[in-house]
């Protein structure tokens, strides 16, 4: 099955966030590897406290910078979570064979 990235830069508790989340999962089941890019106010779904939890296994990226502008560090993210730079996201979002989806 092709991989699904999904960009997400909705906060926590909209309904762009519980679509993207549900959407993760409805694609694992049926068989897609999915990446979450976590962008912008989506870097809270990626904090360690946070009451939404992300569907297994799916791999979560977030930028540092995001979470730096909202007062938050490495420390501050759920264990797996990958905090990385912008670079590194727009090359997961033009990886080929990946596709990507925007669940804004």
């Amino acid at each position: 099955m092709e991989p699904v990235l999904l960009l997400v830069a909705s906060g926590p508790r909209t309904p762009e966030a519980a679509t993207a989340l549900a959407l993760a999962a409805a694609l694992q089941e049926a068989g897609h590897p999915v990446s979450l890019c976590l962008l912008q106010d989506a870097t809270l779904l990626a904090l360690a406290r946070s009451d939404r939890p992300l569907p297994a296994p799916t791999r979560v990226y977030v930028a540092a910078d995001d979470l730096r502008l909202r007062g938050f560090t490495v420390d501050d993210v759920t264990p797996g979570v990958q905090v990385t730079d912008h670079g590194a996201l727009v090359d997961l979002m033009t990886t080929d064979g990946v596709r990507t989806i925007g669940v804004l």
